[in-house]
């Protein structure tokens, strides 16, 4: 066999979810088991030889669906309470004065 054709299925082997090993032309161990994990996965004769049949039996095979990760459910933002702003800009000084007051009042009374 060619390099390229070693190359092809180490590509398809790859896409199919079988760990070639290094995609680079060479029918290495890696590949070898790759090779007899996709032909046992399909049904087909068990052995480890990279040869054109297990090529030919790669190119027509369905290309394989994707599976999409499943998404973690949504949480809603956390609340956040925001003051409403008034048009007054002394009125936070207003308020803590008034609270002041109420306070000084509160010790007149004991």
């Amino acid at each position: 066999m060619q390099r390229t054709e070693i190359n092809e299925i180490q590509t398809r082997l790859y896409t199919f979810g079988f760990n070639p090993g290094p995609i680079d032309g060479s029918p290495g161990p890696m590949t070898q088991v790759a090779a007899m994990k996709y032909r046992a996965e399909r049904g087909l004769p068990q052995t480890d030889v990279i040869n054109r049949e297990l090529l030919e039996a790669l190119r027509q095979d369905p290309a394989p669906q994707v599976a999409q990760a499943p998404q973690p459910p949504r949480r809603a933002p956390p609340r956040t309470y925001v003051q409403r702003r008034s048009d007054d800009p002394f009125e936070s000084l207003r308020i803590a004065g008034d609270k002041f007051g109420r306070w000084l009042q509160s010790l007149g009374n004991n």
